[in-house]
């Protein structure tokens, strides 16, 4: 995931990319590889401005052969999506609703953003199932913050009402802006991914405040995937629909 990470960042910045002949030797190396080829079908997903050459994408996917669990969640989900493309989201066949499932579980900090792409594809069946790995979840450390929390306090109910997190996300579909509205312990952040679990952007959600408004303006219609979180916890995870 280091390297997808890298090697985007510097396609995308050609000063820093030729800053360093290290970096070149870089590119040259990634360009040829799995995760070359991840990158450039991601990018050919994510173009909204034209028509997809879906057969174009299959034969680059087809070519993959993936050397961990990360590259072969990718290509996975990347031959589902292709198939979605092409025939649409409802002609998907309960064996390939359950390969999606099955990545959707995982964790996407050490399964790839190829889990993120299982969860959004799922969404468009149904909006009822929120999936979640146990390691978005809190870590025994923050669960004895809580209780610091706790012990500050006269009332369970105002106990009760210091750790409980919320965030929500309005309008949705959205046009333009999006507002944000949260209360949170910890900082937080908000993370939009598109379809294929690319991050779009970041967000932090600062706790002195509670709520933000996020400008949508540089994104094309679609279908978007949110994740708002705080401290190491999964706050809330959904779609958003950008509709201009």
């Amino acid at each position: 995931m280091a390297k997808q990470w890298l090697y985007s960042l510097l396609l995308k910045d050609s000063l820093l990319a030729f800053s360093s002949p290290v970096f070149e030797t870089f590119i040259d190396s990634i360009t040829g590889s799995n995760t070359g080829t991840i990158y450039s079908i991601n990018q050919t997903l994510s173009d909204t401005t034209g028509l997809i050459d879906t057969l174009a994408v299959a034969n680059a996917n087809m070519n993959i052969t993936p050397q961990n669990i990360i590259e072969t969640n990718y290509k996975t989900v990347i031959n589902i999506y292709q198939s979605i493309l092409s025939q649409g989201i409802n002609c998907l066949t309960q064996n390939q609703i359950e390969t999606l499932e099955s990545i959707a579980i995982l964790c996407p900090y050490t399964d790839g953003n190829a889990v993120y792409s299982a969860r959004a594809i799922l969404s468009l069946i149904s909006s009822d199932m929120l999936y979640k790995n146990e390691c978005e979840m809190s870590k025994p450390d923050n669960f004895a913050e809580a209780k610091i929390v706790n012990q500050t306090t006269s009332s369970p109910l105002a106990e009760n009402n210091l750790v409980k997190e919320t965030a929500s996300v309005y309008p949705n579909p959205a046009k333009d802006v999006i507002n944000i509205s949260y209360s949170l312990i910890n900082n937080g952040y908000f993370e939009l991914y598109d379809l294929l679990g690319k991050k779009i952007s970041t967000e932090v959600l600062n706790l002195s405040k509670s709520s933000m408004v996020v400008s949508l303006t540089k994104l094309q219609n679609g279908i978007y995937y949110y994740k708002i979180t705080s401290g190491n916890e999964v706050i809330t995870t959904s779609k958003l629909l950008i509709v201009k």
